[in-house]
């Protein structure tokens, strides 16, 4: 399909047409093109351009290949990088003439690659880390084309494939969570991807009842023109026991003390001992309330005795933290509103190691 088309006549030379691009495959990665030019006068007559120029460039518009040539009485051998465009992705082929006499005569054409299945080999980890908002993932994408009808052979493939992870809850494929990736392996957040909120909702309503839930997981190539669906893994995610959830408890309260410590600016011989007090974990707010016993002794001849009782709230989505005292020794006091101002400290965002 001709797409556009260009003729040209310079100051009192002859005007110029194009009469035939006259492409012909020579294969998926070969174009032999030889172009003819005419008069466009009345009794017309072949002309041959002083050069001619190609170009080939996929359907984003990056350029694929160029070429140049002067006085061309032969075809030109166009290459094109078939493995690096999609199923069947179409991509440009511009052809420009220039002529002294008359100036310059372009046309262009679309043209689409060969046919390509597409298969990926995909590990994942998820929940990762325990966080369900965090994955952790590798893929290995293999390719193949069809040579004839029914014969496929294996071609090399872009060493970034441009790919998407779809997440959903079994059951509920329009609740899904959409995460775009190109690096073939990788930690990935899904709190910031579209469709979040609704996987979130879909996923925790079971959890809170103390449910497991299966989560699909499938790849999708975006090579082509149109998102190919390539693999899909289960996923099953359950409540965290009352042991696993005392060793986060464990984690945040140290992550704490060393955040506070590093605020205050003190007791940094590792002097200061933390124990907790109680715990608690609030599904609906997907929140621990911890509450910390936090002492050290410092000063000259450690005659001073710093010690705090506080409510640690962290948030398990996000890692959010932050620390309101509600008991503080003289000279904790002291110290406390001469460094922090107010009863809460915020932590900034805890990170699981």
């Amino acid at each position: 399909m001709v797409l556009l088309g260009l003729g040209g006549a310079g100051c009192g030379g002859e005007e110029v047409r194009l009469d035939s691009m006259n492409i012909h495959r020579m294969g998926w990665d070969t174009l032999r093109v030889a172009p003819t030019f005419e008069k466009a006068s009345l009794f017309g007559g072949a002309v041959i351009p002083d050069s001619l120029t190609v170009l080939v460039s996929d359907r984003r518009g990056r350029t694929l290949y160029t070429g140049f040539a002067q006085h061309p009485r032969r075809p030109l051998i166009v290459p094109v990088p078939d493995p690096l465009l999609g199923d069947e992705a179409p991509f440009m082929l511009d052809l420009c003439g220039y002529f002294s006499a008359s100036g310059t005569v372009c046309e262009q054409q679309m043209l689409t690659a060969s046919p390509k299945r597409i298969f990926a080999d995909l590990s994942l980890e998820y929940p990762y880390k325990r966080s369900t908002s965090r994955l952790q993932y590798d893929v290995s994408w293999k390719q193949e084309r069809e040579r004839r009808a029914g014969q496929w052979e294996a071609v090399p493939i872009p060493r970034r494939v441009p790919a998407r992870l779809v997440l959903y809850v079994r059951g509920y494929p329009l609740d899904a969570v959409k995460l775009e990736i190109e690096d073939p392996s990788g930690t990935q957040a899904l709190d910031k991807a579209p469709g979040y909120n609704d996987f979130w909702i879909r996923l925790h309503d079971p959890l809170l009842r103390g449910d497991s839930v299966e989560v699909l997981v499938q790849v999708e190539s975006l090579l082509g023109s149109r998102p190919d669906s390539v693999t899909t893994l289960s996923k099953w995610v359950r409540p965290l026991s009352r042991g696993e959830r005392r060793e986060e408890v464990e984690m945040h309260a140290n992550q704490a003390l060393i955040v506070m410590l590093e605020k205050l600016e003190t007791a940094r011989d590792g002097r200061a001992v933390l124990d907790v007090l109680d715990w608690h974990f609030d599904p609906l707010q997907r929140a621990y309330t911890i509450q910390v016993w936090v002492r050290w002794s410092g000063g000259f001849l450690q005659r001073e005795r710093y010690a705090l009782e506080a409510d640690l709230t962290v948030q398990e989505e996000d890692g959010r933290a932050s620390m309101r005292v509600t008991r503080l020794s003289p000279d904790m006091q002291r110290l406390w509103f001469e460094r922090v101002g107010s009863e809460r400290l915020y932590l900034g965002r805890f990170q699981r190691p």
